[in-house]
């Protein structure tokens, strides 16, 4: 009998495995040139949507550039992550069913 395998859990269960990994290699990847060129389109403080926030790394760059921030994502591993950084408010959703009111984000 063959075993059916969810490859949505197979991907969450990986991402919670390879959680402080993930963080720390690409904590210090460039990204300011993308973070400045999104923040363009918005007002500042506005309140943006991380939708796979991962382990908060965007997250803190627009919360350095005076943005109110809250991320999303499936992996309880990467949310512990992200919640060390202190840069929003975190909600362990999935990203094809949000649990947020229409137009609550100035950005996503």
């Amino acid at each position: 009998m063959t075993k059916h395998v969810n490859p949505t859990e197979t991907t969450i269960a990986a991402y919670d495995r390879i959680a402080a990994e993930y963080a720390e290699r690409w904590h210090d990847a460039p990204l300011d040139a993308e973070i400045d060129w999104f923040a363009g389109y918005l007002k500042p403080g506005g309140l943006i949507l991380d939708v796979g926030c991962g382990s908060g790394r965007d997250m803190a760059a627009f919360a350095a550039r005076g943005f109110r921030t809250v991320g999303v994502d499936r992996s309880a591993g990467m949310l512990k992550i992200a919640a060390q950084k202190g840069a929003g408010s975190l909600v362990q959703a999935d990203a094809r069913r949000l649990p947020f009111v229409a137009h609550t984000f100035q950005g996503v």
